[in-house]
């Protein structure tokens, strides 16, 4: 280890290792429940985590490079791929159909069963 950060969450200041990957509320959980380090969670699904925030990371990267687009005047003329661009932002991120507002709206209208 090469010495510590300082990392700030609601709480205040933490000193966390340089070199992890985590920030205060994970530091804060390791210095207030210890484990056996064969009770932590499997590497494999480690792994499959961040798998799926490195497929996120990209996505992020291409819509940002459409915004940019759309932004400076690129798409002004073509249509479908502007709608395109206003389809995907509208996405459910939670991989349902429509918008999340409209998947909220739904949910307002039946009640406290959700």
């Amino acid at each position: 280890m090469s010495g510590t950060r300082t990392e700030t969450d609601s709480l205040g200041e933490i000193e966390v290792p340089a070199d992890a990957y985590w920030g205060a509320q994970t530091q804060r959980s390791i210095e207030n429940f210890p484990f056996p380090r064969q009770e932590r969670m499997p590497i494999r699904l480690i792994h499959a985590l961040a798998a799926v925030k490195q497929a996120s990371a990209a996505e992020l990267a291409a819509l940002r490079a459409e915004l940019a687009e759309v932004k400076n005047g690129k798409e002004e003329d073509t249509e479908p791929a502007f709608r395109e661009f206003v389809s995907r932002s509208k996405k459910n991120p939670f991989g349902g159909p429509g918008a999340p507002r409209e998947d909220a709206a739904a949910r307002r209208s039946l009640g406290s069963g959700w």
